[in-house]
């Protein structure tokens, strides 16, 4: 039978970076009525406290355990964090931060190869954020994760947030160069939802930008996958409180053979 997997990406904005105020009490509230995903990866959080929250909360609404990869690099308030479902998946190996994609002082890649322990299907999941403000360093960070993408022996999966800036819901979904790096010789594919909702609300501007994104790599471009942008009709008010992060949160569910 097809193994079932599913994945959570969201940005937090943590009060650290760049001027965030989302409040983790608010953030883990809402948390809870995102159940049943095997693996939950975030970004812009701000230290170890905010990702045992996350955790804890997690085990507390869904009874289960789960494990906790927190990354090192980026600014004050805007690691990436990735927790997986220990009861679904098993680590393969020590997670990796690809330092060399930093491009700068950012955030380095992070990286943890993992395998469903119902078939045995392994994988590798990423978690990104792209650099903001400078669109040179993006798209060298673009480049290199396809030449990464290239050279992997496992299927891959890569969420976050990437700053494609030129990816919107009401125009042509493939007009931005560093998705255009990105998606390079079929080397990553968008695992595009259904329903296209732009997925960050600047307080400065109000552009369709689709920021947050899953991508498939590798064999995981034959799987069946889906995608959607939860909170979706929430208004753009709701994102710009003082509590709140003004990202939606992102998921994707994959059928896949057993022991691929």
């Amino acid at each position: 039978m097809p193994e079932a997997l599913s994945i959570f990406s969201w940005n937090v904005q943590s009060p650290g970076y760049y001027g965030g105020s989302a409040d983790p009490e608010a953030l883990a509230e809402l948390l809870q009525g995102f159940n049943g995903f095997d693996v939950y990866a975030f970004c812009e959080v701000l230290n170890q406290d905010w990702a045992n929250g996350f955790k804890s909360t997690l085990e507390e609404s869904e009874q289960d355990e789960f494990a906790l990869v927190l990354g090192t690099t980026g600014w004050g308030g805007d690691k990436l964090l990735i927790l997986y479902r220990e009861e679904t998946l098993e680590q393969l190996a020590e997670p990796e931060e690809l330092m060399e994609m930093r491009e700068g002082g950012g955030r380095a890649p992070l990286v943890v190869s993992l395998s469903l322990k119902s078939g045995g299907t392994s994988f590798r999941f990423m978690m990104n954020h792209l650099h903001s403000s400078s669109r040179e360093k993006r798209l060298r960070q673009a480049e290199k994760l396809n030449e990464w993408a290239g050279d992997q022996q496992l299927p891959v999966i890569a969420a976050g947030d990437y700053n494609f800036f030129g990816v919107s819901p009401s125009g042509s979904p493939l007009n931005d160069e560093g998705y255009s790096l990105l998606t390079g010789d079929d080397q990553f594919r968008w695992v595009r939802p259904e329903r296209l909702v732009r997925t960050q609300f600047d307080p400065h501007y109000d552009v369709d930008w689709i920021l947050d994104f899953v991508f498939v790599a590798g064999e995981s471009k034959s799987w069946e996958a889906s995608s959607e942008i939860l909170l979706a009709d929430r208004p753009r008010e709701y994102f710009l409180t003082p509590s709140m992060t003004d990202h939606r949160p992102v998921t994707a569910s994959f059928s896949l053979p057993a022991g691929s």
